[in-house]
């Protein structure tokens, strides 16, 4: 019997480049691997550090890297952990064999958020006219990681430099965010 060999295609809600003015662009970031992972208390946080030398973030904003895996603070239970999309597997099955014995749960949410990087001088302007946060340079400094709203939708907002930021929206929000940011960057054109 021949086997068919065949790439699976995605149709993303949003790719490539939303818009590009001189102090702003919006751009679609590769589908990455996330993991939420729920649970309480010191025992999943060393199960974790041990099966991927990473560090459980332990407050508000907090984002945790190693290996190419982050950490993010979405609530003193949740951890919202993202990896590079051929980590995926290998990262679940690393929690879930040291974490096997201990109550949590660890769900593949890979498809759930579509990520957008904002990036440039006015990229601060264009998610402050949308996120209800403080996007003060003081205030959301490089590493910060907020569980927000962009205008109606839910949202995770991480801070990837001074005037870099990744938006992480639901993928049935994507379009819709994205063309709020498109109209938000138009006056910068």
């Amino acid at each position: 019997m021949t086997e068919l060999a065949f790439e699976p295609t995605i149709d993303l809600p949003v790719q490539g480049e939303v818009i590009n003015t001189p102090s702003v662009t919006v751009s679609a970031l590769p589908i990455a691997g996330k993991l939420v992972l729920r649970a309480e208390g010191d025992a999943i946080a060393k199960a974790v550090k041990k099966a991927l030398k990473l560090e459980l973030p332990k407050g508000v904003t907090d984002l945790t890297r190693a290996d190419g895996i982050e950490a993010m603070w979405m609530g003193p239970d949740e951890t919202l952990l993202v990896c590079d999309i051929d980590q995926l597997a290998a990262t679940q099955a690393a929690i879930g064999k040291a974490a096997a014995k201990l109550h949590h749960s660890l769900v593949d949410v890979s498809d759930y958020y579509i990520s957008m990087q904002i990036q440039g001088a006015k990229a601060r302007e264009v998610l402050a006219k949308h996120v209800p946060a403080d996007m003060h340079p003081s205030a959301f400094v490089d590493g910060t990681v907020i569980r927000t709203r962009f205008a109606k939708a839910t949202a995770v907002l991480v801070a990837r430099g001074d005037d870099t930021f990744e938006l992480m929206v639901r993928w049935s929000f994507a379009q819709y965010a994205a063309e709020l940011l498109r109209v938000s960057c138009l006056e910068y054109a």
